[in-house]
């Protein structure tokens, strides 16, 4: 009931929107706004980021003992970045894959927190900014690779973006944070009743050129830990 109120609200803004400027839609204005978008994010990665290639890397922990390697190189030319995690370890056969358009979700969004953390999101946004990995990679797996897990590879991918771009723009960079970890808990009540709970265990934001980092809360997600009691009251 609450999204259809919604809808109805948006319906009834939109409307007085279009009337108030005499527009009979959108698209004129969504292409302005794409290509305004596209022209601040170049104009961010040119005032950000010398010009170069930069290489960085980060891994994740593997199932026996070994740890699975993130390599990326960044390739920075007028105003745009070609992002490129070839030589990344290859898919493994758990859940901690991380899928093409997952790799792409945070790559783009640590670029962004670097060059032009105010500009909306949207197609023109990341249009300057493209993302590779090889196909049957970590970063990239061949279906039917499990994924269910995926944030726990994903969240690495930023951190081998900054350790790449630390020696051109450490003024803008955030030292590693502790991310997260998933614990799920689930059984019965004692009334019989089943319940499940996932907690996010955040080991604390890495300290920023000029100030502390803030514990508890981890980038890239920005979401804190759960509050004890809010689970033992839920149960």
């Amino acid at each position: 009931r609450a999204l259809i109120t919604g809808l109805h609200v948006m319906q009834e803004s939109m409307s007085a929107f279009l009337s108030k400027h005499a527009l009979d839609g959108l698209t004129d204005l969504s292409v302005a706004i794409r290509e305004r978008s596209e022209a601040a994010m170049r104009r961010g990665i040119r005032d950000s980021i010398p010009e170069g290639i930069y290489r960085g890397s980060s891994s994740v922990d593997g199932f026996d003992g070994q740890a699975l390697g993130i390599e990326v190189t960044i390739t920075v030319r007028d105003g745009s970045m070609i992002i490129d995690y070839a030589g990344s370890a290859g898919q493994s056969p758990f859940g901690i894959n991380s899928t093409l358009v997952y790799t792409n979700v945070w790559s783009l969004y640590v670029v962004k927190c670097i060059t032009c953390p105010d500009v909306p999101n949207n197609q023109g946004t990341f249009a300057p900014i493209t993302v590779t990995a090889p196909e049957g990679s970590l970063l990239n797996p061949i279906f039917p690779a499990p994924v269910k897990m995926k944030p726990s590879t994903g969240h690495y991918l930023p951190i081998a973006i900054l350790d790449a771009l630390k020696d051109v723009i450490p003024e803008r960079i955030l030292a590693e944070s502790g991310n997260k970890s998933l614990v799920y808990l689930a059984g019965r009540k004692e009334d019989g009743r089943a319940f499940s709970d996932l907690i996010f265990v955040m080991g604390g934001m890495g300290a920023r050129a000029g100030k502390d980092g803030v514990h508890t809360i981890g980038f890239t997600g920005s979401c804190s830990n759960s509050r004890i009691e809010v689970l033992e009251r839920a149960r």
